[in-house]
Formats: C-alpha cells, structure tokens, sequence
C-alpha cells in the first residue's frame, strides 16, 4: 500500500501495490456534535460471488451507520 495523500489529521488517501486491487481515502469533517467521517472505497475483484457478498456486507453496515447516527 502506498499513501498518495494526506492532510494530517483530517485527510488520507492511499492506493494498493499488491494483492487485491483497491484505493480509498477517508476525511474527518468538525461538526457541531463531533466528527463527521466519510470513507470512500474501490476495489477490484475477479470474482463475481464475492463481489456481491462485500457489497451486501457494505450496504448492510452503511445502513446501520446512518440509523445510529
């Protein structure tokens, strides 16, 4: 994994350099009640069964976050 850029605290970004292919960043946001996080992913995989298990995993927690929120 490499760091591609960051802004420390509040910006990180990153791209993979082996195995499964992916890059992301996230960002903290100061808001009036704490620390909005926002988590941007992509990822590459070959296998279509397992690609759709990650995103049901995915959806299932995003939708958990905002509820709680």
């Amino acid at each position: 994994t490499v760091v591609t850029e960051h802004s420390r605290p509040r910006y990180f970004a990153w791209r993979s350099i082996s195995g499964v292919s992916n890059e992301g960043s996230y960002t903290l946001t100061p808001t009036a009640s704490g620390t909005l996080v926002t988590l941007r992913m992509k990822y590459r995989l070959a296998n279509p069964l397992v690609v759709r298990a990650i995103g049901f995993v995915a959806t299932a927690c995003g939708q958990k976050i905002k509820t709680a929120a």
